[in-house]
C-alpha cells in the first residue's frame, strides 16, 4: 500500500517511514481507545465526562510528564496560546476553553492533564482523518504522533480498558 502511495499519490514520495509508522501507530491505538475507553463514539464532551469519571489515582502522572511538557512547549507561547494551538481548528463544542484553561495551569493536576490532552488528541484525529493534516504533507507531525500514541497508552490503562 506504502509503495503504491508514494508512486501515484503526490507527495508521499517524500515521506520518511518513521511518520507513516507514528500515522500507523496513532491510527491503531486511536481505534482501541474510542472503542473501549469512548463508547465507539468519540466527541469532546465525552471524553471531559469519561475523564472526570475517573477515581483519585488513575492517571499515572509521571507517564504524562514528556506528553504533557512537549504539547504544552508547541501549543503555548509565553504562557499563551499560539498558531500552533489555533492550527488545532477546535470546533464548537470542541471545549477550546478547557484545553486552554489546563495548558496554562502550572498546577493542573494529572486527570486535568489528561483531560486538555486527550482533547488535543481528538483534534489532531479530526485532523488527520478529514485531511487538514495532509495539506501541508503531515510536516513536523511525527513528535506529535509520538508523544499521543503515549497519552493513548496512559488513557487506556487509566480507564481500564485493555480488554477482557
Amino acid at each position: 500500500m506504502t509503495e503504491w502511495l508514494r508512486e501515484h499519490v503526490h507527495g508521499f514520495k517524500g515521506l520518511q517511514e518513521g511518520i507513516l509508522n507514528a500515522v500507523s501507530e496513532f491510527t491503531l491505538l486511536w481505534m482501541v481507545l474510542e472503542n473501549r475507553a469512548l463508547d465507539t463514539y468519540a466527541t469532546a464532551p465525552l471524553i471531559v465526562e469519561k475523564v472526570d469519571a475517573l477515581g483519585d489515582g488513575a492517571v499515572n502522572e509521571q507517564a504524562l510528564e514528556a506528553p504533557w511538557k512537549h504539547f504544552t512547549e508547541r501549543y503555548l507561547t509565553d504562557g499563551a496560546p499560539n498558531e500552533k494551538f489555533d492550527g488545532l481548528n477546535f470546533r464548537n463544542g470542541d471545549r477550546r476553553d478547557v484545553v486552554v484553561a489546563i495548558l496554562t495551569d502550572a498546577n493542573a493536576n494529572s486527570k486535568n492533564r489528561l483531560k486538555a490532552l486527550l482533547l488535543i488528541l481528538y483534534r489532531l484525529r479530526c485532523n488527520l482523518f478529514h485531511g487538514i493534516k495532509w495539506s501541508y504533507k503531515l510536516h513536523d507531525q511525527e513528535p506529535n504522533l509520538r508523544h499521543a500514541c503515549n497519552v493513548m497508552q496512559v488513557a487506556l490503562t487509566s480507564f481500564n480498558a485493555l480488554g477482557e
